[in-house]
């Protein structure tokens, strides 16, 4: 009886070595970010903390929400290397009646991406903050 209870834990051990998971390379970028502040290069700026916008990113894929009463949602994916970080191909999500892509920006103004494609400098990440600048804005993240 003794061997059985010592071997089952083994065999527990064992079958999730089995398993294939995918594993995030983002480091320190996953999470649930809520954006705080947009300014522009030009120098105007507002606070964004009461609009409820967060950004959650999680593996190869950018979740935007807006909780303020729209609940909107779009999904894009993103790439990421120590000083940039692209995101592009946006869609609506609209799972009961299929994700929708994306031709127009302007439904992403909100949170703080103009175009498409767009590119951005990380200018800040770390376990609390995130900063990022494109071409027009700069966008300051908390993490929530």
């Amino acid at each position: 009886m003794k061997r059985i209870f010592l071997t089952l834990p083994l065999l527990g051990l064992l079958s999730f070595s089995s398993c294939d998971l995918e594993m995030s390379d983002n480091g320190k970028l996953d999470g649930f970010w809520q954006l705080a502040r947009i300014d522009t290069i030009g120098g105007g700026g507002c606070d964004m903390v009461s609009s409820r916008i967060f950004w959650s990113v999680q593996l190869h894929l950018l979740q935007l929400s807006d909780h303020s009463g729209r609940n909107s949602t779009y999904l894009l994916r993103f790439q990421q290397d120590d000083a940039h970080l692209r995101v592009y191909d946006p869609y609506l999500s609209a799972r009961n009646e299929g994700d929708k892509p994306l031709d127009n920006a302007a439904v992403l103004q909100p949170y703080g991406i103009q175009s498409l494609d767009e590119r951005f400098e990380i200018l800040q990440l770390d376990n609390k903050h995130l900063s990022l600048r494109s071409s027009l804005l700069e966008l300051t993240f908390n993490r929530y």
